[in-house]
């Protein structure tokens, strides 16, 4: 397990931070729905997957944690947002 994925793996099992997959098609906006899955990193990335319904629609899970700091999950990646 890489550390970016044992720092995730932390921010999942504390239950006070937020997450949400994110997804839609095309340009613009995407419909935000609460993650309600198994708080695993392999749980959270195939919903994501999932979400995709293989490659016609984009999608990532969107992360808050308890310090307020925002998070862009995708397949392979974690990017910090504002």
């Amino acid at each position: 397990m890489t550390p970016e994925d044992r720092w995730l793996q932390q921010q999942l099992d504390n239950p006070r931070s937020k997450i949400s997959i994110i997804s839609g098609e095309g340009e613009g906006y995407g419909a935000e729905n609460d993650f309600s899955g198994k708080r695993t990193i392999r749980s959270l990335r195939m919903a994501i997957k999932r979400e995709t319904c293989g490659g016609d629609r984009w999608a990532y899970g969107y992360l808050v944690t308890t310090d307020g700091g925002k998070y862009r999950i995708g397949h392979n990646d974690i990017e910090q947002v504002e």
